[in-house]
């Protein structure tokens, strides 16, 4: 685990939520009519990707979801 990087940050200019983690990146836009935060480039939700990419990191399930 040592040195691994994982960043979830909001760039407010572009009204988006980055994700950075294992060599991969995403852009999230709010979608109002999921009322979830999705990347275009995917279609992968925010709280589901962020919870796979922590459960695969550390090995066992991470459960996320916005409250």
């Amino acid at each position: 685990m040592g040195g691994d990087r994982y960043v979830v940050n909001s760039h407010r200019a572009a009204r988006q939520i980055w994700m950075a983690a294992d060599r991969s990146a995403w852009h999230f836009d709010f979608d109002t009519e999921r009322s979830a935060w999705i990347a275009k480039k995917t279609g992968d939700e925010l709280w589901a990707t962020l919870s796979r990419v922590l459960s695969s990191k550390l090995g066992q399930p991470v459960a996320l979801s916005r409250a």
